[in-house]
C-alpha cells in the first residue's frame, strides 16, 4: 500500500468555491487512519498551507512555496528549505521602493509587509521592513499594488534579477490587485516531495501526487503514482497514470475511496 498522497490545494481538494466537501473531508480522514499519509503540496504559503490542512483533516505537514518550504506543523520542524539570500532580497526591496509597490516575505518564522493597511491577521506590518527581515530565512517574496501599470514596470526590473524564479512570467491579476510571485530558482514541488520523503525515510515509489496545473508536472515526475484531476489541463492528463473526477465532483475523495 502507498505511504503517502500528495495534494495541490485550488482546483484539487477544493471545489470551484473554495471549498473542501465533507466527503473529501471524510476519504482523507479514513486514509489517514489506516496510516497513510495526506499531505498538502502547494504553491501556497507555509501559514496558508496549515490552515487548510487542519481543515481537510489531513497528516501535520506541508509542503509549501513551490517545494521551497517542507514542514511538520504538529512537531514545528522545519524538514526542509531553499532560501532568498540577503543580496536577492535587497535588490526586489529597491525595486518595490522604486515603483511604490508592497513588499511581502514568506519566512520561517511568519509573513511580514511594509503594508500598513494588510488585513490578513496571518501577516505582520513592519515599518522597517528590510531590517524586520535581512536576517529572517526567506522561502517566498511576493510584489502587490492596485495600479498595474506600476507592477508592469517593476516586473521589467524583477527579470533582470538573478537566483530567482517568478510563478508567473506576466503580472497577475486578482479582482483588483495585482501581484509578482518570486522563489529561488531551485524549488519545485519535485524537489519539495523529494526531501519530504527523504526527511521521512519513505520510498519515492510509495507516493502518490494528485493535482490539476502546471506547476504539479514536476510533483507528478517524483512521485510513484500521478493522478490528474478531471479538470485538468489536456497536456496534465497525458502525462499521468490516472485520471480521477472533477474538483467539482469530489474527484480527490473518489479516488481516495476506491484506491485504500
Amino acid at each position: 500500500m502507498k505511504k503517502v498522497v500528495f495534494v495541490d490545494i485550488d482546483g484539487t481538494i477544493r471545489n470551484n468555491n473554495k471549498e473542501i466537501t465533507e466527503e473529501t473531508k471524510e476519504a482523507i480522514k479514513k486514509v489517514v487512519a489506516k496510516g497513510v499519509k495526506v499531505v498538502i503540496c502547494t504553491g501556497r504559503s507555509r501559514d496558508y498551507a496549515i490552515e487548510v490542512s487542519k481543515e481537510a483533516l489531513a497528516s501535520p505537514y506541508v509542503i509549501a512555496s513551490d517545494g521551497a518550504y517542507v514542514y511538520d506543523y504538529h512537531d514545528k520542524v522545519d524538514l526542509y528549505t531553499s532560501k532568498i539570500n540577503k543580496t536577492t532580497l535587497q535588490e526586489i526591496y529597491t525595486i518595490a521602493k522604486k515603483y511604490n509597490v508592497n513588499i511581502t516575505a514568506d519566512t520561517t518564522t511568519g509573513q511580514y509587509t511594509n503594508n500598513a493597511l494588510e488585513k490578513s491577521p496571518s501577516v505582520t506590518y513592519k515599518e522597517n521592513f528590510l531590517e524586520a527581515v535581512i536576517n529572517e530565512k526567506i522561502i517566498h517574496i511576493h510584489l502587490t499594488s492596485k495600479n498595474g501599470n506600476d507592477m508592469e514596470k517593476a516586473l521589467v526590473d524583477i527579470k533582470k534579477v538573478k537566483n530567482i524564479k517568478l510563478a508567473f512570467d506576466e503580472v497577475y491579476q486578482f479582482y483588483s490587485n495585482y501581484f509578482i510571485f518570486i522563489a529561488n530558482p531551485n524549488s519545485n514541488k519535485g524537489d519539495g516531495i523529494k526531501n519530504f520523503c527523504k526527511a521521512l525515510n519513505i520510498s519515492l515509489e510509495e507516493t502518490v501526487g494528485i493535482g490539476d496545473d502546471y506547476n504539479d508536472i514536476s510533483m507528478f515526475k517524483m512521485v510513484g503514482t500521478s493522478v490528474a484531476m478531471g479538470n485538468a489541463y489536456p497536456e496534465i492528463k497525458e502525462i499521468c497514470d490516472f485520471i480521477t473526477d472533477t474538483n467539482e465532483d469530489n474527484g480527490v475523495a473518489k479516488w481516495l475511496n476506491n484506491n485504500f
